[in-house]
């Protein structure tokens, strides 16, 4: 991005005759690359002449030297507001329009209201930037304007309807409409369905997967089918991510969701070669293997299910060590060895768990 800035400031060149030293001054500095230099000229220009809108842009050209896109942005505004006549005209391009869109990524979080007026400015010097258009799209989702956060998507897939973002921007808009507006919730599922699809259609990578797994996993109770389908498109997005650790969990929580308890163990225990310790996960495990261990009881496969239930055990025993006051990982830790036939360590676990729930 530097660079970019760097080579479109110098292609612009020093042009006209100076009726301040400080014009011709401010140009040599920025073409010497010299930007401390550059600013305090720009600086003195827009002192010396404050309705001059080329002082305010040559001082935007000098901060954006030093990488400083805000101050760069706000002197370009002014620049673009004071230009009545057009001065200006064949110095804005792609450069400019950057350094709004930089100043509004770099504001975002911290003023939204300021990273809104620089991406609406950036439109107004180019009104099809489909980066500009989003930009301003996120903030209104944010904001909670989803109409007008819409109109601008939608000005976008105009633009580019080969374009993902644009399909997921649009999910993430009928997603919370749906969450907004009850009585209509099966009908923007139903679109923040499509549009996710139409998203991994167009860009299949795992974290397209995972959004439109996540949205299955997130809306499994308003319907029946998509509980399964989180756990089939969570897989999808394994086979295209293998070392990403939060994969193997969400997939192992889905496969736990629809009772597949061997496909959640296995996948818990992948998520756990990433993050060894972590508590929520090995719970998960835990009861996994102990389910599993009671379908294969159920089969009458004793034996391979004793060994599921000594996983359940191993990972609660892990879990005391972890966390030893948590009553809760006894009270299960009891259950499971008892599975196992260890009465009296069942027993031992029990009176801990009751020990530690009177201090509750």
């Amino acid at each position: 991005m530097k660079k970019l800035f760097i080579a479109g400031i110098l292609t612009l060149g020093i042009l006209g005759c100076a009726s301040t030293p400080h014009k011709t001054s401010v140009k040599i500095y920025i073409q010497q690359r010299n930007w401390r230099k550059a600013l305090n000229e720009g600086k003195a220009w827009v002192q010396e002449a404050p309705n001059d809108p080329e002082a305010y842009y040559w001082l935007a050209m000098a901060y954006t030297g030093m990488q400083k896109y805000t101050e760069a942005a706000d002197n370009l505004i002014k620049a673009i507001d004071l230009d009545k006549n057009g001065v200006l005209k064949d110095k804005i391009g792609k450069n400019e329009i950057n350094i709004l869109l930089t100043a509004g990524k770099n504001t975002y979080s911290q003023d939204k209201d300021r990273a809104l007026k620089y991406f609406e400015y950036a439109l107004k010097l180019s009104p099809n930037n489909k980066a500009g258009l989003l930009s301003v799209a996120t903030i209104y989702i944010q904001e909670g304007k989803f109409d007008k956060a819409q109109e601008y998507v939608e000005k976008a897939k105009k633009i580019d309807d080969k374009n993902p973002l644009v399909y997921s921007y649009l999910a993430t808009i009928y997603d919370s409409l749906a969450n907004k507006y009850p009585e209509k919730k099966a009908e923007y599922l139903k679109k923040a369905e499509e549009n996710l699809k139409k998203t991994v259609e167009l860009k299949p990578t795992a974290e397209n997967y995972a959004k439109l797994a996540g949205f299955y996993f997130a809306n499994r109770s308003e319907d029946s089918t998509f509980a399964k389908l989180s756990e089939e498109t969570y897989k999808k997005a394994i086979e295209k991510d293998t070392a990403n650790a939060n994969l193997y969990f969400n997939y192992g929580m889905a496969a736990f969701v629809n009772k597949h308890y061997d496909v959640a163990s296995q996948a818990l225990e992948k998520f756990l070669k990433f993050v060894p310790n972590d508590e929520t996960a090995m719970e998960y495990l835990g009861f996994s293997a102990y389910y599993y261990g009671q379908q294969l009881e159920d089969k009458g496969k004793k034996s391979m299910a004793k060994d599921y239930y000594r996983k359940a055990v191993e990972t609660y025993e892990k879990l005391v060590q972890l966390n030893p006051n948590n009553p809760d990982y006894y009270q299960m830790l009891s259950v499971f060895y008892l599975k196992i036939g260890k009465t009296k360590k069942a027993k031992e676990a029990m009176n801990k768990y009751k020990q530690l729930s009177k201090g509750k």
